[in-house]
């Protein structure tokens, strides 16, 4: 049988553009890996390409780098290194991984991650209370508050509590390269940057 005349495998692919993984068209929320300490200059970027982006951003203290005395109040990317960006399937998503200031986009082989769309709805919905209420040391933990894991093996991971019941806490972490819900302890919560 001649080359030219071989049907295509379902592994064939143009080289470098990996299949999106997904049983027909699909749009939703991916997450784009971004370089060190550049969260909002790649989320600019990717503005300026006209994708809807979403970096979760939290209130928090702060030492200030010259007057260690002084703590301020900044606005800090919640999960550095990542951002969402809201993609299609149709399209290709090399323009979102050769955006200045992206590293590489989530995938497992040549398949794109797609991020739990009501997940990101609830990170949404709550991001003027992370921005506006930082949490003060022992303060009474709330639904939507951000607050990092105090021990385990994944201590000062940060996330933001979901839901509270009694006397445990589901709160939403980046784990993997995905968004998870892990219940813990209300009292294994700590003030992120302790």
């Amino acid at each position: 049988m001649p080359l030219d005349t071989q049907p295509a495998r379902g592994l064939d692919a143009m080289p470098g553009e990996p299949r999106c993984g997904c049983n027909g068209p699909r749009s939703g929320w991916i997450v784009a890996v971004t370089h060190p300490q550049a969260e909002d200059w790649a989320e600019r970027n990717l503005q300026r390409r006209g994708y809807r982006c979403f970096l979760p951003r939290y209130a928090t203290k702060r030492r200030d780098p010259v007057l260690h005395t002084l703590t301020r109040i900044v606005i800090a990317p919640l999960w550095p290194g990542y951002c969402f960006v809201h993609h299609d399937s149709r399209d290709s998503w090399r323009p979102i991984y050769e955006t200045p200031g992206v590293r590489s986009v989530l995938k497992t082989r040549d398949q794109i991650q797609w991020a739990n769309a009501g997940a990101v709805e609830a990170l949404q919905a709550g991001e003027a209370l992370r921005r506006t209420h930082p949490s003060g040391p022992h303060a009474a933990w709330r639904v939507g508050a951000v607050a990092a894991l105090a021990n385990g093996a994944f201590r000062g991971h940060a996330g933001v509590i979901e839901r509270i019941e009694g006397q445990k806490a589901g709160i939403t972490l980046m784990l993997f390269g995905e968004l998870r819900i892990v219940w813990v302890d209300v009292g294994s919560l700590q003030e992120c940057g302790e």
